[in-house]
C-alpha cells in the first residue's frame, strides 16, 4: 500500500503532494 514511488518513499503523502514538501 505504501509502494507509491518505490524510491524509498515510506509515506504516501510524500509521493502524492510534492508541492507541499518544497513549500
Amino acid at each position: 500500500v505504501l509502494k507509491v514511488g518505490g524510491a524509498g518513499v515510506r509515506s504516501p503523502l510524500d509521493a502524492l503532494p510534492p508541492l507541499t514538501s518544497e513549500r
